[in-house]
């Protein structure tokens, strides 16, 4: 497939109001696609969601994924995520759920961007990395509306990063723990990839999550909907992903009819 740059692309800032303050969002869609169905959304960090991403380093993996999607005919929808997970894990102390917030967020943005005719109901699914892999993997387990959902080296287990060390019996974590809703995702498309030694997130909490969802998906004859690609990368570690897997991840969808 390559991943050069597609022909033309137009952005298309807006703001979608909610009760817990406005979400910033930029639309991206090839001019010369005739229609485009799919809807790839984004939580990421707020000033990817307002800079002039043509500028930027076309390294960046997020410009990656943009080029890859659009290039396939997909529209993509980046939104105001987390930027700083030392307030998240102050707002868990204190009581405030942020990733019920997140994911209540992406059900809005969602809404809004069918509601503008940027892609079908049926063809919007998440995306992210690190943090907003978590979120895509949070968003799908509890919107059933969300048609697949593509998580790289998401963080599946708050306590074993810094910023949450200790905090195991927080009630609000444990709420939110992915493993409840292994039986959530299938028989919906869902990817991840993670790298081979993530010691960030945490190597054994991706087997004592994706082991559970693997059987859900067997469990309801899905089992072609769900892949675990481990990357020849680390993981959480600054190394390059390989442009293969972002290719595959449009490969992958292709083939699952969500692109």
């Amino acid at each position: 497939m390559g991943l050069g740059l597609p022909t033309k692309v137009e952005w298309t800032p807006f703001e979608v109001q909610d009760s817990d303050g406005p979400i910033g969002c930029n639309y991206c869609r090839r001019l010369d696609a005739d229609t485009v169905r799919s809807i790839a959304i984004m939580p990421t960090y707020s000033w990817a969601v307002r800079v002039d991403l043509e500028s930027e380093v076309r390294t960046n993996i997020m410009i990656k994924w943009i080029d890859a999607l659009t290039l396939a005919g997909a529209g993509v929808v980046l939104m105001d995520g987390v930027d700083d997970l030392w307030t998240l894990s102050r707002w868990a102390e204190s009581g405030k759920d942020g990733f019920a917030w997140l994911t209540r967020r992406i059900e809005a943005v969602m809404e809004e961007s069918v509601r503008r005719g940027y892609g079908s109901s049926d063809k919007v699914f998440v995306m992210g990395s690190s943090r907003h892999g978590y979120a895509s993997l949070h968003a799908m387990a509890n919107l059933p509306q969300l048609a697949g959902a593509v998580a790289v080296q998401p963080i599946v287990w708050w306590p074993n990063l810094e910023e949450f060390l200790g905090m195991e019996e927080n009630p609000i974590v444990r709420r939110n723990d992915l493993r409840q809703w292994a039986d959530r995702f299938a028989p919906r498309p869902l990817l991840v990839q993670t790298g081979y030694n993530d010691r960030r997130a945490g190597q054994k909490w991706f087997g004592r999550l994706l082991a559970p969802v693997a059987e859900a998906y067997r469990q309801s004859e899905a089992a072609d909907r769900f892949a675990h690609e481990v990357m020849p990368v680390q993981g959480h570690s600054g190394e390059r992903m390989p442009e293969t897997y972002v290719e595959g991840v449009v490969l992958w969808l292709r083939d699952r009819g969500l692109v």
